[in-house]
């Protein structure tokens, strides 16, 4: 962590604690002092007498027993006496109990505050590392292209490739800015009641273009409705990236891809199946590590976050993502929530 940042966390839990201390302290001597105010008043057979009012009984009783007045008098400044010895002798463990549990409790609270602190801090340090580092490259390409215009004007007939060049080099700067604004959003709409059968379909429509350009073959096996209270951002957000994964790195002689949608006892699973290059078995843990590639797909377009991007909605809802791969055979990627 930022020196500047674990050095606020220090103060601002000291700063709590002290607080807590204080407050815990005042309240311990105040309640002290009204206490020794209450031991101190005398009592005697007068105020005997004003506190049994109500009680005939009591009253007639201390009547009858006038001439025993000062024995009660002298019981009762004894009871005082004891209690208030007590009371001076309880009185540092008391103090000394409520500033320790004062103190933790102002620890555990100071912590719990600064953790939305420390997560945006943490998430805009990660973005500037991922932006100054990923970023580069298609930059640098297109300052590089746009230095070699500037010195060597392309010819007319070379035109149509140099800016097809530089619109390849902006869609990839844009998909990793999209992708990194995306891993460290912390806002969303919120969950409600959704068809996921109905998002399924919008996903593979909007992925249509892709599976025509490299001609493949989707089946579906998933129900008429599934309706689940979830964010439909979240689930497209999964959903998408597994299945364009899946279209991208498919056969491609013969791509075939499953996508299959079901329900379970508590929940709901989306399994992705393809007959693609498959992801080597030591890539399989890394796999949803940003910017994280296998060695197999360095040539194939992405950005390297698709698979982290599903980690994290997974780990939203505290779901499982179970990935299994042949190399050379196809990949499985299922999402159980």
């Amino acid at each position: 962590m930022d020196k500047a940042l674990s050095s606020v966390r220090t103060r601002f839990t000291l700063f709590s604690v002290g607080i807590a201390l204080v407050c815990a302290l005042l309240g311990s001597v105040g309640m002290y002092a009204l206490a020794e105010s209450r031991l101190n008043n005398q009592i005697n057979a007068a105020k005997i007498g004003e506190l049994t009012a109500s009680n005939t009984a009591v009253s007639e009783y201390l009547a009858s027993q006038q001439k025993y007045h000062a024995h009660f008098e002298t019981i009762a400044a004894a009871i005082q006496k004891d209690d208030r010895q007590q009371l001076t002798k309880t009185l540092p463990y008391i103090l000394f109990g409520t500033a320790v549990v004062s103190g933790l409790a102002g620890w555990f609270l100071s912590r719990r505050l600064l953790v939305p602190v420390k997560e945006s801090y943490l998430a805009q340090r990660r973005f500037m590392q991922d932006a100054a580092h990923e970023l580069r490259n298609p930059l640098a390409a297109m300052k590089s292209m746009t230095q070699q215009a500037i010195i060597n004007p392309p010819a007319a007939q070379k035109l149509p490739v140099y800016l097809d060049s530089m619109d390849t080099q902006l869609e990839h700067l844009s998909a990793i800015t999209t992708d990194l604004l995306l891993l460290e959003r912390r806002e969303y709409q919120g969950i409600q009641k959704t068809d996921l059968v109905s998002l399924i379909d919008d996903i593979l429509e909007e992925l249509h273009h892709l599976t025509l350009q490299r001609k493949v073959k989707i089946i579906r096996v998933m129900p008429k409705q599934l309706v689940v209270t979830i964010d439909p951002h979240h689930f497209v957000y999964m959903a998408k990236n597994v299945i364009e994964n899946a279209i991208k790195f498919s056969d491609a002689s013969k791509p075939i891809i499953k996508v299959k949608l079901s329900s379970k006892k508590d929940g709901w699973e989306l399994t992705v199946k393809d007959n693609g290059i498959g992801i080597e078995s030591d890539d399989i843990a890394n796999i949803t590590q940003r910017f994280y590639r296998g060695k197999n797909a360095t040539t194939i377009d992405g950005t390297g976050l698709g698979m982290a991007i599903v980690a994290k909605f997974v780990d939203i809802y505290k779901g499982k993502l179970h990935i299994k791969s042949s190399l050379g055979k196809g990949t499985v990627i299922s999402i159980e929530i």
